[in-house]
């Protein structure tokens, strides 16, 4: 990957075979970037959270509150937690989307108004982490896995 212009012009080779340099590839689900910014990640972790929308909105009045929990971790949680890594590197504009995205999926779900307030829907008050929240908790895992 190059990270610099003045570096553009230098050609990489593998064996007999020429390597191309490209702007982002997908690595095990993961959008890796050329500066290492990963915001092609949270985008693409926004997008899959927002094609569940129609779903849920579809769903939500027929299914009781121990699996509305249940659809918020496999169809949000989930893709939060496998780009959690990667948000610390992305702009603080998609880290604020994928949080709005968050609350809006535990709104739908739970038919809350779109005016409710965010500070009801986490931890404590509720058994839903938010992102900034998670953010906190991985940075503490790692911590003590650095200790340890």
């Amino acid at each position: 990957m190059i990270c610099n212009k003045k570096f553009e012009n230098i050609h990489y080779k593998f064996g007999y075979h020429n390597l191309i340099t490209v702007n982002q590839c997908k690595y095990l689900g993961i959008m890796i970037q050329n500066n290492l910014h990963f915001n092609s990640q949270i985008e693409q972790c926004i997008t899959k959270i927002q094609k569940s929308f129609p779903l849920i909105y579809f769903i939500k009045k027929y299914i009781p509150n121990n699996f509305k929990k249940l659809i918020y971790y496999s169809f949000c949680h989930s893709h939060i937690i496998y780009s959690l890594p990667f948000i610390y590197l992305s702009k603080k504009k998609n880290i604020k989307k994928l949080f709005k995205i968050q609350k809006k999926i535990i709104k739908i779900l739970y038919n809350l108004s779109y005016l409710h307030s965010s500070s009801t829907l986490f931890y404590p008050c509720t058994d839903f982490f938010s992102l900034f929240q998670l953010l906190n908790l991985s940075l503490c895992d790692f911590g003590f896995l650095i200790y340890n």
